[in-house]
């Protein structure tokens, strides 16, 4: 998951996937075509395997991608007129729709892959005549008529595209109908003519709004394309971002040919969401014919005027293949679809195959050595390849330590295969789903900058923090991200010791990168982009190193954060934040394990792509180098289920070897159950502020200065006229798209000396301030809309620039239509340390409830992941953006990717400290002494100024300081976790390991020995177990105390815990049920508090309960 700083939208977007089917991005790498005969009286595809054990997913939401068990299926359904036959009848009649007088049930052709020899059943139209009906005449909505949605079951995982055409009235112009229906109806987006005061512009905006808004929302949706000719040919192109692109070159002369080409890339950037509704298809007579689809599939509904006399070419880029339908006969709708069937085998079993990782679970240690490993993956990979040389051309990654499995390059039917094999207990694609989450934050709680460490005295009186932790010396953090870039400073090994002799890492070579590249920081690199090549080719050299060298900048961020070395000076671009740059832990070690990658011919800003199969095989190095800890701040948009996160199954092994996981929450706030990587044994981080902020005012002539951020150097220094863009856009400019400032969109005329005032909207807020100087404006002012409130970001524009809140922005429009020569200028941004509030929740942070498992409260805690200072890849601009060649060493960044490294720091102290601690404990040990007040002393709120809940920060805001000391801890195993996983339910994880075997009733997952615990549906009393580990006081009795949640009561059995010495474990029992006085008036989530409090530790934890 990716916050672009530059970018308005944190939203999740619904192009930031890949279809395990359709992805047609990049090299156009298509979906395998299968073929089915059936008869066409039965119209039923062979129905798919029966569920093998293991091999179902759990029900969350929304739906997961489903694991292939069967060929994907390419049905070709032939539709409406296409199979009717039309002759003009006596009485009046339109000769442009003609009334039917044959009829035919819709004929599915379609056949099995590599049968294409096989005779087409007979399509003759029966000879039975129809009424005349003009309503029956099935135009460009034939596919989203309410009687087509009823009645054929497709299953999730299926996309229907249907496309239709019909003439039109002569008309100035063509115009292109876009149908998308969802659970809420139908929805269109209608193109006409472009200068038709932009009315193209506008429904184009509608159309990708609403249907951006369906993907985002995992709704059911239907595609459908209409074209309509007209008597003046033009061309044009009509687009969604979200994908979906159509370009229509009409040229039309009645009673002569015209030619019409449908270009479709079907590219739909997320993996599971399109999930059709069920569909009815009611022809004459009430015919409802039961069609069955195998999943995954795509369904193609080809819907035809039957009497338009003109020639139709409709291209369908999954197949390279074009099909021409001559006058709509039969005969040559059956001629053109044997072409398809020839010609689909050409494409080669490049575009049949696919990169799977087939999963067995654990591996059992001793059982076999890595190279009998590796045989043992090679042997199943075997089983279903033709020859063992295909079976190592086809095997990319074999992994030994994460988890027992391999990826290959596998056919959907090698995937069906290799399911049913008893051993295997999941077979999911590789994707790009995974995306990169993206000083004074360590000083803000508690560790100094200056000289790295805290002159604070820990509470019990012990000694500074990370002076006895000797500044994380020899801990090793494994960074997986985009890589490093190794000459900043932040990475110099000066002073260090020799490498510990237990490292088993190596320095990876590649383009400009060698093994001098490594040092005693640095101590080991490696790259992987397997995964990534199978799906987009080799990786372009102008667009990213084919090494560990970082091209983007997010990785080198990251690691500096965790661990970088004291830098003076260190500033952001224009001298912004200037102070010493420090990692948590400076001495610490890093390992880069480079495994995310630059989007082909995207832009920077667009983030990077990382894909499943190399994040494995770089946790599964990671974990056998050596590391101590690995910091992830990468995610995808929404949460996956735990047989089907990479990360989450990694961990899982890391666990087992003592090895701590911490990552990002992700970017997609603030919806709420939208967080990733939720597996209770990875610490998960949102993403807070720090009490530090950059500053300009804009002053109108008025008297008037309002405040807002900035970290653009540049000042004006007398007045300019003040201007809203809505007032001088170009003419040609959409109504409803004026006042954003989108590139273009600005009349040079109008602009030219003045200062602007942009809505924030959409699009990339820096680029707003590029629009504004490429028209000729001298100064930028960013309004946000009342979305975004007061949440407002720090951007290195290109010109005198800030950003005012809703509220402001108001005051300053107000202002411009209150004189009639409204003037203003900017001063220079500057830096404001000890800002209050402070810390605040960033509004990007993605929130819980955890969807995948409602008991397990996520995220975990929060820390500095707004406006961070860190070293940089100088190969990328502060902005990322085309246009912006500017070079700096250090950056400004916000997102939870930020976030997360401060854990690992944070994390590295610890282990530093406490070498024996499990991963539970360390985790315990941030989560019960985490803050929840800011420092004003009120209670953490929101971007918007409400009080924030653990859904955002989870036990609070991190103090290291305190960390270090906890008192108590709620520790767990690799056992335990298990245990919990049998009560998870994901069939494909309950036999893990063959030495561990789930009980017949498995405890639910809320007895997982975890520091919070959320209840998602309080009907009756619910009884929470507990044991805490005493690591304070050898002899001290602590008092519990409770906050609860509005309409519910919370009591604790005992009450009193008395410890006598150090390591003693004691249990307790929390009971949770609603007070009847209240019960059924809250009907939403409250939060509340418990602690055990001795006098000196205060161990507190979060509860999340939905009251029904």
């Amino acid at each position: 998951m990716r916050l672009d700083p530059m970018t308005s939208r944190t939203r999740n977007q619904a192009n930031q996937g890949v279809h395990p089917l359709l992805n047609l991005g990049g090299r156009h790498r298509h979906a395998a075509l299968t073929f089915v005969t059936v008869p066409t009286d039965s119209y039923s595809l062979p129905a798919p395997p029966p569920p093998r054990r293991g091999g179902r997913r759990p029900q969350d939401s929304p739906p997961r991608t489903p694991t292939p068990t069967n060929e994907p299926t390419v049905a070709l359904l032939f539709t409406g007129q296409i199979a009717f036959s039309y002759h003009h009848t006596a009485g009046p009649s339109n000769p442009r729709h003609p009334r039917p007088s044959l009829s035919a049930t819709p004929t599915l052709y379609s056949m099995p892959s590599g049968s294409i020899s096989q005779s087409m059943p007979d399509v003759a139209p029966p000879s039975s005549v129809v009424p005349e009906q003009p309503e029956l005449m099935w135009h460009h909505a034939f596919g989203f008529t309410e009687d087509f949605k009823q009645g054929f079951p497709i299953p999730k995982g299926t996309v229907v595209v249907s496309s239709s055409h019909q003439h039109a009235e002569p008309s100035p112009s063509p115009s292109f109908v876009a149908s998308f229906a969802t659970d809420s109806g139908e929805h269109s987006a209608h193109g006409g003519d472009a200068d038709n005061d932009g009315s193209l512009e506008r429904h184009r905006l509608f159309g990708q709004s609403r249907f951006a808004t369906s993907l985002s929302n995992a709704a059911p949706v239907y595609l459908h394309v209409d074209l309509v000719t007209s008597l003046i040919g033009c061309s044009w192109k009509y687009g969604f971002e979200t994908g979906l692109h159509g370009c229509c070159k009409p040229s039309y002369t009645p009673h002569s040919s015209a030619s019409i080409t449908v270009h479709m890339p079907i590219n739909f950037v997320k993996p599971d969401i399109l999930v059709p509704e069920l569909p009815r298809i009611t022809p004459p007579h009430d015919a409802r014919p039961s069609l069955l689809i195998r999943s995954p599939s795509v369904l193609i509904l080809i819907n035809h005027c039957g009497s338009c006399d003109h020639f139709v070419s409709t291209w369908f880029p999954l197949a390279f293949l074009q099909c021409s339908v001559l006058s709509f006969s039969m005969k040559t709708t059956i001629a053109c679809f044997f072409l398809l069937l020839i010609l689909v085998p050409l494409l080669g079993t490049s575009v049949d195959k696919k990169v799977y990782i087939v999963y067995f679970g654990q591996h059992v240690n001793g059982e076999k050595a890595l190279h009998e490993i590796e045989k043992f993956h090679l042997s199943y990979l075997h089983s279903v390849k033709e020859s063992e040389e295909d079976a190592r051309s086809s095997l990319l990654y074999s992994y030994k330590h994460s988890i027992n499995g391999f990826a290959a390059k596998l056919t959907p039917d090698e995937v069906s295969k290799l399911s049913e094999k008893e051993e295997v207990l999941s077979v999911f694609p590789s994707h790009g789903m995974y995306s990169g989450h993206t000083s004074r934050s360590w000083e803000f709680v508690g560790l100094d900058e200056e000289d790295g460490y805290s002159s604070r005295k820990l509470k019990n009186g012990g000694e500074n923090l990370a002076l006895r932790a000797k500044y994380g010396k020899d801990v090793i953090i494994g960074v997986m991200d985009s890589g490093v870039w190794p000459e900043s400073p932040s990475f110099s090994d000066q002073g260090m010791d020799p490498i510990p002799k237990s490292w088993r890492g190596i320095c990876q070579e590649g383009v400009a990168f060698n093994s001098s590249n490594c040092n005693r920081k640095i101590i080991g690199a490696r790259y992987y982009v397997k995964g990534f090549e199978a799906e987009y080719g080799t990786v372009n050299p102008t667009e990213d190193f084919l090494s560990p060298r970082d091209a983007d900048g997010h990785g080198t961020h990251t690691a500096s954060t965790a661990a970088g070395r004291q830098v003076s000076d260190a500033a952001a671009l224009g001298g912004f934040a200037k102070g010493t740059a420090s990692g948590g832990a400076p001495l610490a070690r890093l390992s880069i394990y480079k495994a995310c990658w630059a989007i082909p011919n995207e832009p920077k800003a667009d983030g990077n792509t990382c894909f499943n199969s190399d994040m494995l095989a770089a946790l599964d190095d990671a974990i056998a180098d050596g590391v101590d800890i690995i910091s992830v701040s990468i995610g995808t948009d929404e949460p996956l289920s735990f047989e089907n996160d990479v990360i989450g199954l990694a961990a899982l092994e890391a666990s087992k070897r003592n090895i701590l996981v911490v990552c990002s929450a992700g970017n997609s706030g603030p919806d709420p159950g939208t967080l990733s990587n939720p597996a209770p044994w990875i610490i998960t981080v949102g993403a807070s502020s720090v009490d530090r902020a950059f500053s300009a005012s804009v002053k109108l002539r008025n008297g008037l200065s309002l405040q807002g951020p900035s970290i653009t150097p540049n000042k004006l220094k007398k007045m300019y006229p003040l201007v809203y863009a809505g007032d001088v856009v170009d003419p040609g400019v959409a109504r409803n798209l004026t006042g954003q400032c989108f590139p273009g969109s600005l009349d040079p005329t109008k602009v030219k000396g003045k200062i602007v005032v942009c809505m924030r909207g959409d699009g990339l807020r820096v680029a707003k301030g590029l629009e504004v100087k490429r028209a000729g404006g001298v100064g930028f002012v960013l309004a946000n809309d009342e979305f975004y409130g007061d949440d407002m970001q720090y951007d290195p524009h290109f010109l005198p620039a800030t950003t005012l809140s809703y509220d402001d922005g108001i005051k300053i429009l107000e202002y411009i239509y209150s004189t009639k020569n409204p003037m203003a200028k900017i001063n220079a941004g500057k830096t404001k340390l000890n800002y209050k509030p402070a810390p605040f929740m960033a509004e990007f942070t993605s929130r819980g409830p955890n969807v995948v498992d409602p008991y397990i409260l996520k995220p975990d805690i929060t820390a500095p992941g707004h406006n961070i200072l860190a070293a940089w890849s100088e190969a990328s601009s502060p902005t990322k953006l085309p246009l912006d060649h500017r070079s700096v060493k250090y950056n400004l960044e916000s997102g939870t990717s930020m976030a997360c490294p401060h854990i690992s720091g944070a994390a590295a102290l610890l282990k530093a400290i406490h070498p024996h601690w499990s991963v539970a404990a360390i985790k315990s040990a941030l989560m019960t002494t985490a803050a929840i007040t800011n420092n004003l002393g009120n209670p953490i709120t929101d971007s918007y100024g409400y009080d924030a809940n653990p859904f955002q920060f989870g036990s609070g805001h991190f103090q290291p300081t305190k960390a270090v000391d906890p008192g108590l801890i709620y520790d767990a195993t690799y056992h335990d976790y298990l245990l919990y996983l049998c009560a998870a339910g994901p069939d494909a994880l309950v036999e893990l390991s063959s030495t561990f075997k789930c009980p017949a009733n498995p405890p639910s997952t809320l007895t997982l020995n975890y520091p919070s615990f959320a209840i998602p549906n309080l009907n009756t009393p619910v009884t929470v177990t507990r044991t805490v580990t005493n690591i304070g006081r050898p002899k001290s009795t602590y008092l519990f105390f409770v906050e609860p949640p509005l309409g519910v009561v919370v009591e604790a059995t005992p009450s009193i815990l008395r410890f006598k010495r150090i390591g003693e474990k004691l249990s307790f029992n929390i009971t949770v049920y609603p007070r009847n006085d209240l019960s059924g008036e809250n009907s939403e989530y409250g939060f509340g508090w418990y602690s055990w409090d001795d006098g000196l530790y205060h161990v507190r934890s979060p509860m999340a309960v939905y009251l029904p």
